[in-house]
């Protein structure tokens, strides 16, 4: 078997039991912190997912990516929702406006429904996939090479203003954080600069991410009860203080990254 074929294997079956591990921590403890482990082993298995296509083609592989994406978007809605409460408690905003918040807002997921019975699927068909030959295994020859120039190209590709529509900066933030899990899962095969810019890349994303949940807490703010107009405006202010204070870092975190040599033309 060739060295590339066996690296991805290997790759898989590592992702699948940080999966496995993960599942068994959201159901344990249902903590925002297990949720975004077991959402991260989500993404970077969508990551090597993409390039298995190229070697056991798309018939074999999209119907786990459509596991992969309902999971996600299943947890997409309690992540939202916590991270928003955290604002809100971050702020000073009093406790019980956010649980009324909350509980409307809450929607059945992690912690009505186990997760490792979908990680246990997402498992089998994986490891199935992998107990059978590829079909184009020839393709598997530099995988890794071919994965980071893909990644860095797409982020490239993607770049945009900062004052982009917000669909638009999603789009820039998924690809730069897509380029930050093909680096971590293949870090040995990245150059110095490849491993910079995704260093770089790293900045703006979390930025971009930290933008995205102020906008929604400022928009969760009309739907808390209990509040008079001056507090609501109050806390609306403060909001925005701090969204002048992360655009401004993300600003700084988007010229170093143009700035990079690897940037692709």
């Amino acid at each position: 078997m060739a060295h590339s074929e066996t690296l991805l294997r290997q790759l898989l079956h590592g992702l699948l039991q940080q999966l496995t591990d993960a599942a068994a921590a959201v159901d344990r403890s249902g903590s925002v912190e297990a949720l975004h482990d077991y959402r991260v082993v989500l993404r970077k298995l969508g990551v090597a997912l993409r390039f298995c296509r190229r070697a056991f083609g798309r018939a074999e592989v999209q119907p786990i990516e459509r596991v992969l994406k309902r999971e996600h978007a299943r947890t997409s809605r309690h992540r939202d929702r916590d991270v928003v409460a955290d604002v809100l408690r971050a702020i000073e905003t009093p406790a019980a406006a956010i649980e009324t918040w909350s509980a409307l807002a809450t929607t059945p997921g992690p912690r009505a429904r186990s997760t490792r019975p979908i990680a246990a699927k997402i498992d089998a068909r994986v490891t199935a996939m992998l107990e059978r030959e590829p079909a184009h295994s020839e393709r598997c020859k530099h995988f890794a090479a071919r994965m980071i120039d893909a990644a860095t190209r797409r982020a490239a590709r993607r770049a945009v203003a900062l004052d982009a529509a917000a669909q638009r900066r999603h789009a820039y933030r998924t690809a730069l954080r897509r380029l930050r899990y093909t680096i971590d899962l293949l870090s040995e095969h990245a150059s110095k600069a490849e491993r910079r810019f995704a260093r770089q890349g790293d900045a703006l994303q979390r930025a971009l991410g930290q933008l995205r949940d102020l906008d929604l807490t400022r928009a969760a703010l009309p739907r808390l009860s209990g509040l008079a107009q001056p507090q609501r405006s109050e806390l609306g202010r403060t909001l925005g203080a701090r969204r002048t204070a992360v655009l401004r870092a993300a600003v700084n975190a988007s010229h170093a990254l143009t700035g990079s040599a690897v940037v692709p033309t």
